[in-house]
């Protein structure tokens, strides 16, 4: 059923005129695309006009997705990672100096 199918047969049955039913179908349709993914509400548009659903469009964006988020933890892993090695070498340095540079008398 087409956009426009389903525009009238709101209309029909709510008894409102066609530019209400329009609003409301369009809101209806704009709700539902805000709680999908976009990778999926990109395509809902298409899917009311009968095209065919493009699954491997959705899983190259979530490709991309899965692909952005290892990067920014590998990134975080880094970073925390370094952090960790300079708080050791600044204890090591600490220790060394309090074993080799003792006060002789």
């Amino acid at each position: 059923m087409k956009p426009d199918q389903i525009v009238t047969q709101i209309a029909a049955s709510a008894g409102i005129t066609h530019e209400q039913a329009e609003a409301a179908y369009s809101a209806t349709l704009n709700f539902i695309k805000s709680k999908l993914p976009d990778s999926v509400s990109s395509q809902v548009d298409g899917l009311m006009n009968d095209q065919e659903f493009n699954f491997f469009a959705v899983v190259k964006d979530k490709i991309q997705d899965l692909k952005e988020d290892v990067g920014e933890t590998f990134e975080n892993l880094k970073e925390g990672a370094k952090d960790k090695f300079e708080d050791l070498k600044d204890g090591a340095k600490g220790v060394a100096g309090k074993v080799f540079h003792k006060d002789q008398p």
